[in-house]
Protein backbone atom coordinates (compact mmCIF):
# COMPACT_ATOMS: atom_id res chain seq x y z
CA UNK A 1 0.00 0.00 0.00
CA UNK A 2 2.99 2.34 0.14
CA UNK A 3 2.50 3.04 -3.55
CA UNK A 4 -0.55 5.08 -2.54
CA UNK A 5 1.74 7.51 -0.69
CA UNK A 6 3.84 8.34 -3.78
CA UNK A 7 1.86 11.43 -4.84
CA UNK A 8 2.23 12.92 -1.36
CA UNK A 9 5.97 12.18 -1.25
CA UNK A 10 6.46 13.72 -4.69
CA UNK A 11 4.74 16.95 -3.66
CA UNK A 12 7.69 17.63 -1.36
CA UNK A 13 9.87 18.29 -4.41
CA UNK A 14 7.46 20.89 -5.78
CA UNK A 15 6.99 22.56 -2.41
CA UNK A 16 10.74 22.71 -1.76
CA UNK A 17 11.37 24.10 -5.26
CA UNK A 18 8.94 26.93 -4.52
CA UNK A 19 10.80 27.78 -1.30
CA UNK A 20 14.11 27.68 -3.18
CA UNK A 21 12.79 30.15 -5.77
CA UNK A 22 11.43 32.45 -3.04
CA UNK A 23 14.35 32.34 -0.58
CA UNK A 24 17.56 31.75 -2.54
CA UNK A 25 19.24 34.41 -4.65
CA UNK A 26 19.21 33.77 -8.39
CA UNK A 27 23.01 33.43 -8.48
CA UNK A 28 23.10 30.67 -5.84
CA UNK A 29 24.93 27.40 -6.36
CA UNK A 30 22.96 24.53 -4.86
CA UNK A 31 24.56 21.44 -3.36
CA UNK A 32 22.17 18.52 -3.81
CA UNK A 33 21.75 15.06 -5.28
CA UNK A 34 18.26 13.62 -4.95
CA UNK A 35 16.81 17.13 -5.42
CA UNK A 36 18.87 17.88 -8.56
CA UNK A 37 16.09 17.01 -11.00
CA UNK A 38 13.57 19.25 -9.27
CA UNK A 39 16.18 22.03 -9.18
CA UNK A 40 16.88 21.62 -12.90
CA UNK A 41 13.25 21.70 -13.96
CA UNK A 42 12.06 24.37 -11.50
CA UNK A 43 14.89 26.93 -11.42
CA UNK A 44 17.86 28.18 -13.42
CA UNK A 45 20.27 27.58 -10.53
CA UNK A 46 23.21 25.24 -11.07
CA UNK A 47 23.47 22.06 -9.04
CA UNK A 48 26.70 20.95 -7.43
CA UNK A 49 25.97 17.24 -7.06
CA UNK A 50 27.72 16.14 -3.90
CA UNK A 51 27.82 12.37 -4.21
CA UNK A 52 31.12 12.34 -6.11
CA UNK A 53 32.79 15.26 -4.29
CA UNK A 54 35.68 14.92 -1.91
CA UNK A 55 36.06 17.49 0.87
CA UNK A 56 39.07 18.91 -0.99
CA UNK A 57 37.08 19.34 -4.20
CA UNK A 58 34.27 21.02 -2.33
CA UNK A 59 36.75 23.41 -0.69
CA UNK A 60 37.95 24.39 -4.17
CA UNK A 61 34.38 25.02 -5.37
CA UNK A 62 33.64 26.95 -2.19
CA UNK A 63 36.64 29.21 -2.73
CA UNK A 64 35.77 29.82 -6.38
CA UNK A 65 32.15 30.60 -5.48
CA UNK A 66 33.22 33.09 -2.81
CA UNK A 67 35.60 34.82 -5.21
CA UNK A 68 32.82 35.00 -7.79
CA UNK A 69 30.27 36.37 -5.33
CA UNK A 70 28.09 33.27 -5.61
CA UNK A 71 26.53 32.00 -2.39
CA UNK A 72 26.32 28.27 -1.77
CA UNK A 73 23.23 26.57 -0.42
CA UNK A 74 22.31 22.92 0.06
CA UNK A 75 18.89 21.41 -0.56
CA UNK A 76 18.98 17.95 0.92
CA UNK A 77 16.75 15.35 2.47
CA UNK A 78 17.17 14.67 6.18
CA UNK A 79 18.82 11.32 5.43
CA UNK A 80 21.50 13.10 3.36
CA UNK A 81 22.53 15.61 6.04
CA UNK A 82 25.35 13.62 7.64
CA UNK A 83 27.03 12.78 4.36
CA UNK A 84 26.68 16.26 2.89
CA UNK A 85 27.24 18.59 5.82
CA UNK A 86 29.90 16.61 7.67
CA UNK A 87 31.60 14.27 5.20
CA UNK A 88 31.57 15.64 1.65
CA UNK A 89 31.00 19.37 2.18
CA UNK A 90 32.15 20.03 5.74
CA UNK A 91 32.04 23.45 7.28
CA UNK A 92 29.61 25.93 8.74
CA UNK A 93 26.04 25.51 7.49
CA UNK A 94 22.86 27.11 8.78
CA UNK A 95 19.40 25.65 8.13
CA UNK A 96 17.24 28.45 6.75
CA UNK A 97 14.10 26.50 5.88
CA UNK A 98 12.48 23.09 5.93
CA UNK A 99 9.86 21.56 3.68
CA UNK A 100 8.67 18.24 5.03
CA UNK A 101 11.82 16.11 5.14
CA UNK A 102 13.90 18.44 2.96
CA UNK A 103 16.24 20.96 4.56
CA UNK A 104 17.49 24.13 2.90
CA UNK A 105 20.90 25.12 4.22
CA UNK A 106 23.04 28.21 3.72
CA UNK A 107 26.82 28.00 3.67
CA UNK A 108 28.34 30.44 6.17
Amino acid sequence: LHVLYVPEYERAYTAAAEVVKERLPANAIVVCSVFSGALYYSTSMPALVYDTLTPEEFARYDELARKGGRPIYAVIFDIEEEEVLKVRCPGAWNRIASVRNIGIWQRQ
